[in-house]
């Protein structure tokens, strides 16, 4: 049995913000770490927090205003008292010294802190660090790209990328090196922006960056110190660390444009007024392509279009006895719920009949339907029940039967489940933080021997990706001219607005690596908005795209 990592923290103080808490909340009650130590330094940027109130007048009050119209009990910046949490463990305060634009210990608190032994040094306290604290530790000093040492409050993490409407906000963790070095990169994670409001898109991503470290921690207890090097060589592409030149640049923009979020909420609120939650789908069809998806033009897909009481989408399809089975998510508006329909298509793809196959009390979508050993299966979205479940076919493709939840108590969605080299990997989106309301930026890998066992394994690297642009499966994972390919969806400015093919390019027990080689924008026709799921079969292949829906039609 392993001994726990022996864990050291560095604060301000024992008032910190609500993400922190949950952190160190997380490895107090964990059987992989020991809070070994807890060092209160002296702040060079005041206590967490502070620099709400510093900044220009125009933004100090655009962030007042921001705070009052979207404050949430489950503020991330709420500060909690660490003191119960934190009773009993190893305690010492020190005082830093300024060096140039960074922080250093004093060689006898250095020698203090050495005698913890500690495994990982974690700092939650803005600034930068430099010296010898950095060589202590065995793994190094963690610390997050929202800690990062800033000359002005507004180019924090989750500001500048709402007024200057990019579409998605990054969060990093590090290994700290001195500020002439390159810090090493271990954790990323890509969140689409709120493109209205800076204190819910840092709300989100301060909350997302809650779990990097636990995950961490746990992955390198379990696997040792080549866990922590894949880590740092999947994540070592891209940082958010950032030159003068970009900063200054940043600033620049934020100064130019203090009130874009104003500008976008008033957008949305309007938007919110003509539209309805609920898109209006579509599918698309051809009965001339197989899965060479490069020479696709989706432009030249037929329509095939429901009733205006309810849409279809996430298709899924069977071709058998010279007719192609559409197993779709059939939204019925007037109840805002889905359930799993069948819709059976002649050869030419006219629609002969339709009907559902699997209801219940709660919302369905995304029919994952597949074959083994002559039956056919299917796993469909069942996230608001909190499982992750296998039905089989009695009587394709009109008649189901449960056969068992294969994963309980989980937030997952659009699950995809592939054979490969003598295994099966289950595929599926998962959300860790259950307040959270948008798309989950993770994208979660299990193996099994078994697809009806209910005992998977979690692939190690788990997330295998978090990137909001990428993660979300959009379809049956496949195989084109020997090489291996993965739909998904790019979540980004909204939900499904684009359509991914990612390359699998490794996909072992211990490893994943993926790359985007294609990219499909519903370009095509102006007022298309999205486009979301791809499938084929030998000589079928079906989508779905949406429109806006307006309230008064």
């Amino acid at each position: 049995m392993n001994n726990k990592l022996k864990i050291a923290i560095l604060l301000d103080s024992k008032s910190v913000q609500a993400w922190v808490y949950k952190v160190i909340e997380d490895l107090v009650a964990s059987d992989y770490a020991d809070l070994a130590l807890v060092v209160y330094c002296n702040s060079l940027n005041g206590a967490a927090g502070s620099s709400e109130n510093s900044g220009s007048l125009i933004n100090r009050l655009q962030r007042k205003l921001d705070m009052f119209l979207f404050r949430k009990a489950d503020a991330y910046n709420v500060l909690k008292d660490l003191s119960q949490l934190v009773n009993g463990a190893n305690e010492i305060r020190v005082n830093t010294i300024r060096k140039n634009e960074t922080e250093e210990f004093a060689l006898n608190d250095i020698a203090a802190i050495r005698k913890f032994d500690p495994d990982v040094i974690i700092k939650f306290r803005q600034g930068l660090l430099s010296g010898e604290i950095l060589k202590l530790a065995k793994y190094g000093v963690w610390g997050f790209s929202m800690d990062l040492c800033k000359s002005f409050p507004e180019s924090e993490a989750g500001y500048n990328e709402v007024i200057s409407e990019n579409p998605v906000t990054r969060a990093e963790l590090f290994i700290l090196s001195d500020p002439a070095e390159k810090s090493i990169p271990i954790s990323t994670t890509f969140e689409s922006t709120c493109s209205y409001s800076v204190h819910l898109n840092r709300n989100k991503l301060h909350w997302r960056a809650s779990l990097f470290i636990p995950r961490i921690i746990e992955g390198l207890y379990k696997h040792g110190s080549s866990y922590l090097e894949l880590l740092a060589a999947r994540n070592s592409e891209n940082t958010y660390l950032e030159d003068s030149k970009t900063e200054k640049k940043e600033k620049k923009t934020t100064e130019a444009k203090p009130f874009i979020a104003t500008k976008l909420l008033i957008r949305k609120f309007l938007k919110k007024i003509i539209y309805t939650d609920p898109f209006s789908w579509i599918l698309l069809f051809d009965t001339s392509v197989n899965n060479r998806f490069q020479d696709n033009s989706f432009a030249g897909y037929k329509k095939l279009k429901p009733g205006k009481d309810r849409f279809w989408a996430d298709p899924f399809v069977v071709s058998a006895d010279d007719k192609h089975y559409v197993f779709v998510e059939e939204f019925m508006y007037s109840k805002n719920m889905g359930h799993i329909s069948v819709l059976e298509l002649d050869r030419q793809g006219k629609l002969l009949k339709s009907g559902p196959v699997i209801e219940h009390p709660y919302h369905m979508s995304y029919p994952h339907v597949f074959q083994f050993e002559g039956t056919y299966y299917m796993i469909p979205e069942t996230c608001e029940n909190h499982t992750i479940d296998l039905y089989k076919a009695t009587e394709f493709p009109f008649k189901w039967t449960f056969v068992k939840h294969i994963m309980s108590d989980i937030e997952a969605m659009d699950s995809t489940l592939f054979h490969y080299r003598d295994k099966w990997w289950l595929f599926t989106l998962i959300e860790k933080i259950s307040f959270a309301s948008d798309n989950s930026p993770e994208l979660y890998i299990y193996h099994n021997d078994d697809f009806m066992s209910d005992k998977w394994i979690s692939h190690p690297l788990n997330p295998v990706i978090s990137d909001v642009r990428t993660a979300r499966p959009a379809g049956n994972i496949f195989i084109s001219e020997g090489a291996l390919y993965r739909p998904s969806q790019d979540c980004s400015a909204r939900y499904g607005q684009a359509l991914n093919i990612n390359q699998i390019m490794v996909l072992t027990e211990t490893d994943y690596l993926e790359k985007e080689v294609l990219k499909v924008n519903p370009d095509w026709e102006r007022e298309l908005k999205g486009f979301h799921t791809l499938n084929f079969s030998d000589s079928f292949s079906i989508a779905d795209a949406y429109y806006f829906r307006k309230r008064f039609i």
